[in-house]
């Protein structure tokens, strides 16, 4: 009985949060507390979408995640289900591309979700788009990336984009690793059989993908929170992706 309202009710979730935050922005024009407040009700739906899609959440090491007030925020990525379980694990500025800004409904989802835009495909842009994702973290923001800059099927973790690590060295702002895997679906393991009804990647439309995943129950996910890494005066962008990549890579656990 469940999944026959898993739909509808995820869908009012997301219409609620729309709604709420373009009546907030409707009055409230400083771009920082606009920010702030769609931030926290992006957490709190987040949590309230995890609830509808039944999707529980195991955490291991989270007092990694209380050594610092703020930090950037780096994961693997497989799916849309990915965004929903960081920002309930903590509230912070997702970024994303310029393409999914531009994109139908989930354009406006990202917009009134407080996500800073980067353009990848422009080398002209990213030094402002950089900037202001540095300027985010020294005013105390959470900033969360997923650096592989697509989705994947889980296989494994493919090679780290460089160019947003440079907003932490600038700022001096910790990077968090953080590593997703998504164990099991109805109580049977996640595995290169069934893995496309959880990773949505490639040329996959999302409508079909995301109905097709409501009708499913208990989806079991583990985040394991890895020891931050440190930034000082002379972090450099490539080493702080290096050290990202290795720790991350080195405790997924691959799907096959």
């Amino acid at each position: 009985m469940r999944t026959l309202w898993a739909a509808p009710w995820a869908a009012s979730i997301i219409g609620w949060h729309i709604l709420s935050c373009w009546v907030f922005r409707f009055f409230v024009k400083d771009q920082l507390r606009q920010r702030r407040f769609f931030l926290s009700r992006v957490s709190r739906h987040s949590g309230w979408l995890m609830k509808a899609l039944d999707v529980e959440l195991e955490i291991t090491g989270e007092e990694h995640a209380r050594t610092s007030p703020n930090f950037m925020i780096v994961a693997n990525h497989m799916s849309y289900l990915d965004g929903v379980i960081m920002a309930a694990f903590r509230q912070g500025a997702f970024v994303t591309s310029m393409e999914m800004r531009a994109a139908p409904v989930l354009g406006i989802i990202t917009e009134l979700g407080g996500c800073l835009y980067v353009e990848r495909r422009s080398k002209e842009n990213i030094h402002n788009e950089i900037s202001e994702i540095e300027e985010a973290l020294k005013t105390g923001f959470n900033v969360i990336i997923f650096p592989e800059a697509t989705s994947t099927n889980g296989a494994k973790v493919l090679p780290f984009k460089r160019p947003l690590f440079a907003a932490a060295a600038k700022a001096q702002v910790p990077v968090l690793p953080v590593v997703i895997e998504y164990e099991s679906i109805d109580g049977v393991p996640v595995t290169a059989g069934n893995r496309d009804t959880l990773c949505w990647y490639g040329k996959m439309d999302f409508a079909p993908h995301f109905l097709q995943l409501t009708r499913h129950r208990r989806i079991r996910v583990r985040l394991k929170v890895l020891p931050p890494i440190s930034v000082g005066p002379g972090a450099t962008r490539d080493a702080l992706m290096d050290e990202a990549y290795l720790r991350i890579s080195s405790h997924y656990q691959p799907i096959k």
